[in-house]
């Protein structure tokens, strides 16, 4: 879930989604996959380019922010250290209420973000 491709008639791009540090293993992958099949019309809200070349930046899919989404449904940490850009006080509100409904990565007993180092900055 770290990197992405998204391919349009004119250009490429390798693109990571922006304010999100994603857990990885099935459970994510199934998350972005259910949001975005292989496929799906979408358009990009670039913030910067990482140190690997890839652009960092938000999904949209029609109306959804897709980064958000993911937050939402527990299946990604915001990860703060990228969120300049972004809108803070959503992601921080969806995030926790993601961690209080036990959703998703906060089901587990290991869902303490401090323990984690993904703590605010």
């Amino acid at each position: 879930m770290a990197s992405h491709v998204v391919r349009s008639a004119a250009t490429t791009i390798r693109q990571r989604l922006v304010a999100l540090k994603p857990p990885y293993g099935n459970d994510a992958r199934q998350a972005l996959q259910a949001e975005l099949p292989i496929g799906t019309e979408v358009g990009l809200r670039p913030k910067a380019t990482d140190r690997y070349g890839r652009t960092v930046a938000e999904v949209l899919r029609g109306t959804t922010n897709i980064n958000q989404a993911l937050v939402a449904a527990g299946a990604a940490f915001v990860y703060w250290q990228y969120i300049e850009g972004c809108d803070r006080e959503t992601y921080s509100r969806l995030e926790n209420e993601a961690r209080l409904k036990s959703l998703g990565i906060w089901a587990c007993a290991w869902r303490h973000s401090t323990a984690l180092g993904l703590q605010k900055g």
